[in-house]
């Protein structure tokens, strides 16, 4: 379907070596990851824009979001639920929010994408015979 396996120590040294600007497009992948394994539209870059755009304020909400987010595909693909919402709220907070990356880049990469990867694509059946 598409994901992508991220190795997370190189995404950590990339956003330090360059002053945080990786994050931004870590920021952008985590997002559509998390839409698309729930089979929702993506809002990856609005979820950006707004963050921008309100000073940090809607980043709050996005890391309580994509906790949601998490617990729902675990949910859908039939592992165990963990709600996480809370906890990624406090880490921004205290602008600790590259370890929210990291957790939900670790469950991505061990959990999740080796389940939605494991589920079979139903096949479209194409008979216009009729």
């Amino acid at each position: 379907m598409g994901y992508q396996q991220r190795n997370i120590v190189v995404y950590v040294l990339l956003s330090l070596v360059t002053c945080g600007l990786f994050v931004i497009y870590w920021i952008y992948q985590i997002g559509s990851d998390l839409y698309k394994l729930n089979n929702l539209p993506s809002n990856a870059g609005l979820d950006l824009v707004l963050s921008i755009v309100t000073c940090g304020i809607y980043f709050i909400y996005l890391q309580y979001k994509w906790g949601k987010l998490v617990d729902s595909a675990r949910r859908r693909y039939d592992l165990i639920p963990r709600d996480d919402a809370l906890l990624f709220v406090i880490l921004t907070i205290f602008s600790l929010s590259i370890v929210n990356y990291c957790i939900i880049q670790g469950q991505l990469n061990e959990e999740l994408i080796p389940a939605a990867e494991s589920v079979p694509i139903p096949m479209i059946d194409d008979d216009r015979s009729n």
